[in-house]
């Protein structure tokens, strides 16, 4: 196993020539028809500004590219985020994209509405303890329908994490930054994952880290909703590394501790719910956003009704929206047992070399 990794995060690699915000916040960037104000968030590769579409009026949010001469590559992507905001404007929880301009030279802006504040500005601004669980009910429950009906499109997210998520003073909630989604309903990682893992470190799945040998499909976006839900609840991450195979690492071997014995105020269903969704194995997750929304909503329903949520079995009505084949080993638990033991090892500084043997057939590359 390699242990040079990179992260990229929404795709933001390094850009040979970048235009930078002055230090008033205002931009250089003209865009025909618009005016373009402050930066809201930039990266290596792309900026968000404000800006006011000039034809009536009214506030935008413009995401472009800083590089003068950017990429071909990187002027697709920003197309293909845009064909897929287009197939998800029926989703009342996704981010309204309204036109993708092109300017600059070969530069291309994508042009959304204005919505509320990040998930993450909320918990950075204030204690965690606001979100009350009332709060907490309809955020959560928003998120996972929405989830749901972009899930029936056969897309996967694969980059929830809190500045992917919008609140506004309603608590209505919008999905942004497709830029990494899959339109694959199972995606293999390749090779090249080896030296790149795509997504937020602290917030992807076990199985988007390319070490688990398997497939990637929409139960990948419910770990990293489990790892959001997680922080909205005690305001801190799951796991915390230095490295990207320290998050790694975090990821595939190491449990989470229960947020119920971090905050005794969250009750043992809310944390059991969190629990299910941040399980290592896909098939151990809830297998539908249905069977999610349901337990929240009884969750909510008692919180409502008696001020208390007592325990319960968890998904009774969660049924798999497709048949899967199950990419879970049976019978080897002694050899995952001993796998995970070396892995724990080099970890930590380690050298080792393990080698696989046995009868053509018996399962040694999975």
């Amino acid at each position: 196993m390699p242990i040079g990794l990179t992260s990229s995060i929404s795709q933001d690699r390094v850009a040979s020539s970048t235009k930078r915000p002055s230090k008033n916040g205002t931009c250089g960037v003209t865009i025909r028809g618009y005016k373009v104000d402050a930066a809201i968030h930039q990266s290596s590769t792309r900026s968000v500004y404000r800006a006011t579409r000039l034809a009536d009026g009214s506030p935008v949010v413009i995401k472009t590219l800083n590089a003068e001469y950017p990429a071909k590559q990187d002027t697709a992507a920003l197309r293909r985020e845009f064909q897929i905001l287009q197939t998800l404007q029926p989703i009342e929880g996704v981010i309204r994209a309204h036109a993708l301009e092109a300017h600059g030279n070969g530069n291309v802006a994508l042009v959304l509405e204005p919505f509320g504040r990040s998930l993450a500005d909320h918990i950075a601004a204030q204690d965690h303890r606001a979100f009350s669980l009332e709060r907490f009910f309809a955020i959560a429950t928003a998120l996972a329908e929405t989830l749901g009906r972009v899930h029936e499109l056969d897309l996967v997210h694969k980059n929830i994490q809190p500045r992917s998520i919008l609140i506004d003073d309603s608590d209505r909630v919008r999905l942004i930054d497709f830029s990494i989604s899959s339109e694959l309903s199972r995606e293999r990682p390749n090779r090249a994952w080896s030296k790149r893992l795509e997504g937020t470190l602290p917030y992807i799945s076990p199985e988007q880290t390319g070490r688990m040998n398997r497939d990637i499909d929409y139960r990948s976006d419910f770990y990293s909703l489990g790892v959001t839900l997680f922080e909205m609840l005690t305001g801190e991450l799951p796991f915390q590394a230095d490295s990207a195979l320290g998050w790694v690492h975090c990821h595939i071997s190491k449990s989470p501790t229960p947020p119920s014995k971090i905050d005794p105020s969250i009750p043992e269903a809310v944390s059991a719910i969190v629990l299910k969704l941040m399980a290592k194995n896909a098939e151990d997750r809830y297998q539908s956003s249905y069977g999610l929304v349901r337990d929240l909503s009884r969750c909510q329903r008692e919180l409502v009704q008696t001020g208390a949520i007592a325990n319960f079995a968890l998904g009774h009505l969660d049924v798999p929206r497709k048949f899967h084949i199950p990419q879970k080993l049976y019978g080897r638990e002694p050899e995952l047992a001993a796998l995970t033991a070396l892995f724990d090892r080099v970890v930590q500084g380690g050298t080792e070399l393990c080698m696989v043997t046995g009868y053509a057939g018996v399962g040694k590359s999975a």
